[in-house]
């Protein structure tokens, strides 16, 4: 059995969708080996794998569905599924309940069970290497590769810039905002060095955007559903601050990350408030 998380849907090759979590089951079994004429097995030799799973929390290109005429439907498909340094891809995959009606927004927010014809599993993937996150400084004015509530800007109450570029993440007042992405390739904990860092721009408070009683939480997020809180940094005098994580110190030794999350949170009941996040980075 694998479990695994942000598994890519393919169809022909390409790419058409994304899977949050996924579980597969192969199974093998030894059937006796009869030479001609034999009337005893002489070895024992691979049958034929049976390979079923499950996934849930599924997302299809809309893109894609602009090919598909009449009611867009999930058929068949191949999935690719990463699991530390070793990826499985399952060929000829079919839904257990048929096809399966895609809403116009693409989301298949349900479980789904489904076989397959057959599969490769390549080990010894390379470690990534480099930036890891998509659009740290939000310079495409939008939330892109992000998921999360915070809203892009290009200026706080006309006191705070971004802190390079075009633009920024804030919140809105007296709410806690947060911004999360997954990556596009796991981390196994195997991959981190010293120079594996995790780190933000952070600034935050009473309407001019300046650190009072803010709070900024981070997580780093692993393929087993799993997260780790890396900085709880509470600050309450105005300031303006890089908040910068050693990741090696913080992944559990067999953990793979997979995304981080960055939330920010009033630490002053009843006062009005911004938080502002910029320049974000994973680096390998």
């Amino acid at each position: 059995m694998y479990k695994g998380h942000n598994a890519v849907l393919l169809k022909d090759g390409e790419p058409i969708g994304l899977v949050k979590d996924v579980e597969l089951n192969i199974d093998k079994s030894l059937e006796p080996y009869f030479s001609i004429q034999a009337r005893s097995a002489s070895k024992l030799v691979e049958g034929v794998a049976q390979i079923s799973g499950r996934f849930s929390k599924a997302w299809i290109n809309t893109d894609f569905l602009d090919y598909l005429v009449g009611n867009p439907a999930l058929t068949s498909f191949d999935l690719a599924v990463e699991l530390s340094t070793m990826r499985v891809t399952l060929y000829d995959c079919s839904m257990s309940k048929g096809a399966v009606p895609i809403p116009q927004d693409g989301f298949l927010k349900e479980d789904y069970d489904f076989i397959a014809l057959s599969y490769f599993v390549e080990e010894n993937l390379e470690c990534p290497s480099g930036e890891q996150i998509t659009n740290g400084g939000f310079e495409t004015g939008d939330l892109t590769g992000w998921s999360g509530d915070a809203e892009i800007v290009t200026s706080v109450d006309g006191v705070i810039s971004p802190h390079s570029g075009s633009y920024l993440a804030r919140s809105a007042y007296n709410k806690t905002r947060y911004v999360e992405q997954t990556l596009g390739k796991n981390v196994p904990q195997s991959c981190l060095t010293g120079a594996s860092v995790f780190k933000f721009w952070f600034a935050g408070g009473y309407n001019s955007c300046k650190l009072i009683g803010t709070i900024a939480r981070a997580y780093i997020e692993y393929t087993d559903g799993s997260k780790t809180e890396v900085s709880h940094e509470t600050i309450e005098n105005e300031d303006m601050i890089w908040i910068e994580i050693d990741l090696k110190s913080y992944v559990e030794v067999g953990k793979t990350i997979n995304g981080i999350r960055i939330e920010i949170i009033d630490n002053l009941t009843g006062y009005g408030w911004r938080a502002c996040i910029d320049d974000v980075s994973l680096n390998v």
